[in-house]
């Protein structure tokens, strides 16, 4: 399971500076406890910084799993010290992920297939891709360091049973918001 992971070649400074200006000048909204993490963390969902590396990575996931993909949604979360992710499988949207690691943190993350569980310890640029609606995975040992960095890239297959939730289309958007962010990307 070793081929899932990925290095992805993305400027992990100038994100990291990025992300830390985008929750010094909004620290407050977007803090969020939810029954996943054990604790709050800081959520940015479609950041534009992030659907351009979602859009530019889409063909890298389509040429390992061999299937054409619709983007659903991205988003990066800053975990802080302590931090669990418990095990969890993910919604519709996200019939295939990549968990990105900007941070160079060592932490595991677990992954768990039909008949064995994995533990991956992802270096500072690298991604994983997995199944997230039928893959459970989770962080189950306590974040050490004082914070750590990830964003989620999600897709569903083109022509798949969840093919209607591209571009995240359900209640969480209005209609069409994300297509038109990700078709002016190019």
């Amino acid at each position: 399971m070793n081929d899932r992971i990925i290095n992805l070649k993305f400027d992990n400074k100038v994100i990291l500076n990025y992300l830390n200006l985008l929750y010094v000048r909004n620290p407050s909204d977007f803090d969020d406890t939810n029954k996943v993490i054990n604790k709050a963390s800081i959520n940015y969902y479609a950041d534009p910084l992030m659907i351009i590396l979602h859009k530019k990575i889409t063909p890298l996931i389509e040429e390992k799993i061999s299937k054409e993909l619709i983007p659903t949604y991205c988003y990066t979360r800053k975990y802080t010290k302590n931090s669990i992710l418990h095990e969890h499988v993910d919604r519709e949207s996200c019939e295939v992920s990549v968990t990105y690691q900007h941070s160079k943190v060592d932490w595991p993350f677990h992954l768990r297939s039909e008949k064995n569980l994995y533990e991956y310890r992802l270096k500072q640029g690298q991604g994983l891709y997995y199944y997230g609606i039928s893959e459970p995975h989770s962080r189950p040992i306590e974040l050490l360091s004082e914070c750590s960095w990830h964003s989620f890239f999600h897709w569903v297959l083109k022509d798949g049973d969840y093919q209607h939730f591209g571009y995240d289309n359900s209640s969480f958007t209005d209609d069409n918001v994300l297509e038109n962010m990700y078709d002016i990307v190019d």
